[in-house]
């Protein structure tokens, strides 16, 4: 069987679950191979050129995947929390190829009272649309046309410095002036500023987790007085970091 590891990546526990292995089975494997796959240039340079890594970027269809793991014998999945498309065409490969599958997943954040919980980007919509008061949203690009019927001239995206994630928040009707690109990760302090400049008054959020900077957005909503929208997760199964490592490293060990 081969002795190559894939980690679909576009997260910094994918990131560090690559290095990890890396690191590892440089010096209990010698001849074992971790691949991390990012789905954009972007997410490329993000994973910069760590040694041992070898790094490929591109969305991959349903056939280029499976070619891409014919020898592959461990495949770990460290895509977003949100990303259930992704994550559903990378299980079903791997189960198709009859390679072990394990999926990482971020621990769930415990929200506070007075944080409005929402199963999805459509309710948060439907919600914002009977509220006052200008929106910070801090949820991607890639759904922002969902949100038209919240009033999009009170809306304030902040998105990837990228064209295509400019393009998607000037397409769903967002006025240039309320397009903010930046690559986090952000503190409370940056995201208090931000909140106080652009005199916002509901931040909606996705529950990535805190290393999706989670805990920054709701303690500088909370420490503004602003009111918080929060994003439920998808529901699914999987292991921590650290459970990860410890499974892949046994597997390996068996093998």
């Amino acid at each position: 069987m081969a002795d190559r590891i894939a980690v679909f990546s576009g997260t910094s526990d994918g990131r560090k679950i690559a290095s990890m292995l890396s690191e590892e089975f440089s010096r209990t494997r010698p001849g074992t191979t971790v691949s991390e796959y990012v789905a954009t240039d972007y997410g490329r340079d993000l994973a910069g050129e760590e040694s041992g890594i070898d790094v490929r970027s591109g969305r991959l269809n349903e056939n280029e995947m499976e070619r891409e793991l014919g020898d592959v014998c461990l495949v770990i999945d460290a895509t977003h929390p949100f990303a259930t498309e992704v994550t559903m065409n990378i299980r079903e490969a791997s189960e198709k190829l009859g390679i072990r599958y394990l999926r990482l997943l971020r621990e769930e954040t415990m929200t506070e009272d007075g944080v409005t919980l929402v199963a999805d980007t459509e309710e948060a919509a439907e919600y914002l649309s009977g509220r006052e008061g200008n929106v910070l949203l801090t949820t991607g690009s890639k759904e922002l046309h969902k949100y038209s019927k919240a009033g999009p001239e009170r809306l304030f995206a902040r998105v990837l410095p990228l064209e295509s994630s400019i393009t998607q928040a000037r397409d769903a009707g967002i006025p240039v002036k309320n397009i903010i690109g930046m690559q986090g990760p952000f503190t409370d302090d940056f995201n208090r500023a931000l909140i106080r400049f652009y005199n916002i008054d509901i931040m909606v959020t996705k529950d990535s987790g805190a290393e999706g900077g989670f805990d920054d957005k709701i303690r500088a909503a909370r420490e503004s007085g602003v009111e918080c929208v929060v994003i439920r997760r998808p529901g699914e199964e999987g292991y921590p970091l650290g459970k990860i490592f410890e499974l892949a490293k046994e597997f390996m060990e068996c093998m």
